[in-house]
């Protein structure tokens, strides 16, 4: 039995730490395949590749093991480094987009909620807040 299914998979991420923020390449090895997914464990588990003969290796690969499409469109890791790198910043836009409306939500809701404390009325049932200029370019359909 061979040790290697597939090619190798990355995935990028970013995370903060007290030296700033940073990029990280994660990569994953291929564990098993079918005609349309490969499954795949972080590289930090590869190492149960080679114990896969024991019971207790398998049974740990299956629980940490991941489904990812060959030819799917979004995936949670890719063959190629420029595709996970392309994923990676429709990640991120994704989430400045949400991290976005968060903000907004908040601080209309926060303002409102205070002035309401001020004027000692409490509200029942919904209340509206107004719009700030992200809210109102939105497109609610």
């Amino acid at each position: 039995m061979t040790d290697k299914f597939g090619p190798d998979h990355y995935r990028y991420v970013a995370g903060a730490d007290p030296d700033g923020v940073e990029i990280r390449c994660q990569k994953f090895v291929v564990v098993g395949e079918t005609p349309h997914y490969y499954y795949v464990v972080s590289d930090f588990y590869g190492h149960l590749i080679h114990a896969r003969h024991q019971p207790w290796a398998e049974q740990r690969i299956k629980r940490v093991r991941k489904r990812v499409s060959k030819d799917g469109r979004r995936r949670h890791c890719y063959p190629d480094k420029l595709l996970a790198l392309r994923s990676f910043i429709a990640r991120q836009q994704r989430r400045l987009g949400h991290a976005q409306m968060n903000m907004s939500v908040a601080k209309l809701s926060l303002a409102e909620a205070e002035r309401l404390l001020e004027a000692g009325h409490m509200p029942t049932g919904s209340h509206p807040c107004g719009h700030d200029e992200y809210t109102e370019n939105l497109v609610w359909e």
